[in-house]
């Protein structure tokens, strides 16, 4: 679960974007959608994590030591 957590929060939350947002569509929004995506992502994270089997876990540890 802290690896899906980890790639949800690392595609989604990012300073630049945030503040890309703030300038572009206004503090509210830039807001309103950081305090959506925060419980979000840990709902995401949770839900793939029940649906996800033993062997997809195994599997996508050994892909990810294969990467390095």
């Amino acid at each position: 679960m802290n690896v899906l957590v980890f790639n949800e929060a690392w595609s989604t939350l990012k300073i630049p974007m945030f503040l890309f947002e703030m300038q572009s569509l206004g503090a509210r929004f830039a807001v309103a959608r950081f305090l959506v995506d925060v419980p979000g992502i840990f709902l995401i994270a949770f839900i793939l994590n029940k649906l996800l089997t033993t062997g997809d876990v195994e599997q996508i540890y050994a892909a990810s030591n294969n990467a390095k």
